[in-house]
């Protein structure tokens, strides 16, 4: 039996050649998959050393034939600004046996920002401008790529306004890559406001002049947060406002998806809980219902209901195709349209929320369809005599 060693360079090579039209639909049949018992995910283990926390993560996806188990190292100071290291561990369907082993470090990111694409074709997000996002790793990075890819109006003079606590050569770095690519579109990188963070919960609009920042959050089409923040990025009065008036002066869209990618403990929040509830907000967006309500901060603060989420693998096929007659997206398409009571009482704005906290289908997936571009490229390094 042979084994293929798939390195950090061959990924590279493998994942800038899957479009996303490849990405989106592998990761709707995953969800799907997930939201009806064809998954089996144990409960990840963890052993600790005097250096990192290392997590083991098996899963299989029963329609995709395929098992596999990641690897992941926590350094205990922080690591290295590459990610976290990681491997994936891919066996084969007839024996049982090792077939290949890949470098994940990217992965992880890579497969989130599809589920995360996916989610704003099912929200029908139409012809989105401007991006802002919170972070500046490789979530981040890997969101803005398959958004950018996915949009021509993003791509063709649209606007990414990246916010980090904190500018250096990591976010100079991105935003030269991102500039580089996409020549047509403005990228702007901002430390977060001090003021955001210091702001008054319950301040109303009338009570504070809003400033460039709050303007550009304001005119946000997609909102995506990738940080272990246990304070909200977007203040509570800001929050207030999304979804505004419409005011003549300071144009607004008529529907923001926010993507919550960071938050995993309760203790974690990047929106205000308040905006989880708002007359707004007309779809809560989850991948996994259970593990929402037990790891991400702001729905826990916010007392929401199981019922209230919605899993994205109810609103796709097996195929991974959106339905539309879903009762959900039926709901969203009728506020859209105008004909709801609550988008009356949202000030005509439409917010839609994606919390993605990760289900370990989607590294089934996503390493499957990386061992069978290796096999069809001839990349990788193949050990013929592993298992003889």
């Amino acid at each position: 039996m042979t084994l293929r060693i798939i390195s950090s360079s061959d990924i590279g090579t493998i994942t800038s050649s899957l479009p996303p039209s490849s990405l989106l639909p592998l990761m709707g049949q995953t969800f799907h998959a997930f939201s009806h018992a064809q998954t089996t995910t144990p409960p990840r283990l963890s052993i600790t050393s005097s250096n990192h926390t290392t997590l083991f993560m098996p899963s299989r996806i029963d329609s995709l034939s395929t098992t596999s188990v990641k690897v992941v190292s926590v350094p205990l100071d922080g690591g290295d600004k590459r990610g976290l290291p990681a491997s994936t561990i891919l066996l084969d369907e007839s024996s049982g046996g090792v077939r290949a082993v890949m470098n994940a470090r990217n992965l992880t990111a890579i497969r989130t920002a599809a589920g995360s694409a996916l989610s704003t074709r099912i929200v029908d997000l139409e012809d989105p401008r401007r991006v802002v996002a919170f972070g500046a790793g490789a979530q981040i990075r890997a969101h803005l790529v398959i958004l950018l890819d996915l949009y021509p109006t993003l791509k063709e003079g649209g606007e990414v306004w990246i916010y980090n606590r904190s500018l250096g050569r990591r976010v100079d770095a991105l935003v030269e890559e991102m500039r580089g690519r996409w020549p047509k579109t403005m990228f702007e990188a901002r430390e977060i406001p001090q003021g955001w963070r210091e702001s008054t919960k319950g301040e109303r609009e009338e009570e504070r002049e809003l400033t460039d920042d709050d303007l550009v959050v304001l005119g946000a089409d997609i909102i995506i947060t990738a940080t272990c923040s246990t304070m909200p990025l977007i203040p509570d009065y800001l929050a207030s406002l999304l979804p505004p008036q419409q005011n003549s002066n300071h144009p607004v869209p008529k529907h923001t998806h926010i993507i919550l990618i960071g938050s995993y403990k309760p203790t974690m929040h990047e929106i205000p809980s308040s905006l989880l509830t708002s007359p707004a907000t007309s779809l809560l967006l989850v991948d996994s219902r259970n593990d929402v309500m037990k790891e991400a901060g702001e729905f826990i603060d916010a007392r929401i209901l199981p019922e209230e989420l919605v899993e994205i693998g109810e609103l796709v096929d097996g195929e991974g195709n959106i339905l539309q007659g879903s009762r959900a997206l039926e709901a969203l398409r009728t506020r859209k349209e105008g004909g709801d009571e609550k988008e009356k009482d949202g000030g005509g704005r439409i917010v839609t929320v994606f919390k993605s906290v990760g289900i370990g289908a989607q590294d089934v997936a996503i390493a499957k369809i990386v061992y069978d571009r290796a096999v069809e490229m001839g990349l990788g390094v193949v050990v013929e005599d592993y298992d003889s």
